[in-house]
């Protein structure tokens, strides 16, 4: 299994060419579908905002496809893709549709072979729970169970020391007090580093 967490995408060079690494391809020969359904609540969405931020590294627009979590997911629809990339947007929604879609059954095979980027919300569901939205993110939906995906066994706190998530309250202190209640680690990230995850074995970079 093979995941790379990130908190903002590909900020920096160095954060892609770790990831051209671990998918082990020529970045024009990677082909990703892009989950951007965390951000669709907002009024100006703009489905094609992740995608179009893969190009000028090299990935090819054909070799990108964008896929909604807003019905069954068949797993003919990520077949034959290297990458699955799910971007940031709101945490509660984007978990609540991941599992009324099946998506988890998709990613279960997928990961068999495939590589898994998380982008802010995109990272925080693969953890065993999402309460590091509480802080900083609404529950516009009113989710009551916050059980993350569980694809690895810590959670991911992205945006560490970044302004607009300080102004809501999603302090690095507000995060450890935060992580004191949990049964699970929990991981912060400023918006230039990633965890990366390959067969259970972390590591930070960035």
């Amino acid at each position: 299994m093979k995941l790379m967490l990130t908190s903002d995408g590909f900020t920096t060079k160095k954060l892609f060419n770790e990831f051209v690494k671990l998918v082990g391809k020529p970045a024009n020969e990677i082909k990703i579908v892009v989950i951007p359904t965390a951000a669709s609540y907002i009024d100006n969405y703009l489905p094609d905002r992740a995608r179009d931020s893969l190009l000028p590294y090299g990935i090819l627009k054909k070799n990108v496809t964008r896929l909604e979590l807003d019905h069954k997911i068949k797993y003919s629809e990520v077949d034959g893709f290297d990458v699955i990339l799910v971007g940031g947007g709101n945490t509660f929604l984007l978990l609540d549709k991941a599992k009324k879609s099946g998506f988890k059954k998709i990613l279960d095979k997928f990961l068999q072979e495939g590589v898994y980027i998380g982008i802010s919300a995109g990272s925080i569901i693969m953890g065993p729970g999402i309460e590091i939205s509480t802080i900083g993110d609404k529950n516009f939906i009113n989710l009551k169970d916050l059980t993350g995906l569980n694809y690895v066994d810590f959670g991911i706190a992205p945006h560490k020391d970044t302004q607009r998530f300080i102004e809501r309250g999603r302090t690095e202190e507000a995060v450890q007090e935060l992580a004191k209640t949990l049964p699970y680690e929990i991981v912060s990230i400023t918006d230039f580093q990633a965890v990366i995850v390959v067969d259970g074995k972390k590591r930070l970079v960035g």
